[in-house]
């Protein structure tokens, strides 16, 4: 009987790993796209360890935005099916909480998506 449930918990954590991969990848694409801060620190970083010049900056940041658009463009179509991912991945990690975990998991995801509804 222990086998079952050792398998059953492989594939959910498979499962799990899976979403969260999927959806930190559209999250980093939809950030990046949006001119994130993140995104803003890593272009002055990577300007500054480059010594770039201002038209050199200017040309990688257009290079950026064009591939931020096209990546936004590839994500658009599977979005409902992400956001199935990370819904299906959180109803599972809440089900193996206990009521006390899932308040404070539930508190965790309403921060998670307000930040990310601000950006």
């Amino acid at each position: 009987m222990q086998r079952p449930k050792t398998v059953a918990l492989a594939l959910l954590v498979g499962a799990l790993l899976a979403g969260f991969a999927l959806g930190y990848g559209v999250a980093w694409a939809r950030k990046a796209s949006e001119g994130s801060g993140r995104d803003q620190r890593m272009r002055s970083s990577l300007a500054r360890d480059l010594a770039l010049s201002a038209d050199q900056r200017r040309v990688m940041d257009s290079i950026l935005d064009e591939r931020n658009a096209r990546m936004s463009v590839v994500v658009k179509p599977v979005q409902p099916q992400l956001d199935s991912l990370t819904l299906g991945a959180r109803a599972a990690i809440r089900a193996t909480l206990d009521p006390e975990q899932q308040l404070r998991f539930d508190a965790y995801v309403a921060r998670q998506d307000s930040a990310r509804s601000t950006k």
